[in-house]
């Protein structure tokens, strides 16, 4: 899910500031994992595929609580995270056929492309 992944790599370097300028031991916890399962794939030059990011996604969806909670402490209003939740979940629902490999009109996935680069690999039958 785009909303998981984009917000996690901001949240990731959040947690690293809060590593590094606060010395928060939560942030420890959730940083040092990240990097233990990602450093190793830097230097590989072979095309990466996302199946070798999947053991880092827990972590990196921790990092996105993490960040929820410290700014709900601050600011004491939830309605940031539930547009978070309402729209991961709303991005979930469109997806869903896709990548379950439902069979769907090529024009339902042709409006499914946010970028140019993402590619669904299927046979377009209409």
């Amino acid at each position: 899910n785009i909303f998981i992944w984009w917000l996690s790599i901001v949240t990731f370097f959040f947690c690293l500031y809060y590593l590094i300028n606060k010395k928060d031991w939560l942030a420890f916890i959730l940083v040092v994992p990240i990097l233990a399962m990602l450093l190793p794939y830097i230097l590989i030059p072979r095309v990466m595929f996302l199946y070798h990011y999947f053991p880092v996604l827990p972590f990196m969806m921790l990092t996105i609580c993490y960040f929820f909670n410290l700014l709900n402490k601050v600011t004491k209003n939830n309605h940031l995270m539930y547009l978070y939740i309402i729209s991961f979940i709303l991005f979930f629902i469109f997806y869903y056929p896709v990548i379950s490999g439902m069979v769907v009109n090529s024009s339902y996935i042709e409006g499914l492309s946010l970028l140019d680069s993402l590619i669904f690999f299927c046979q377009l039958d209409n």
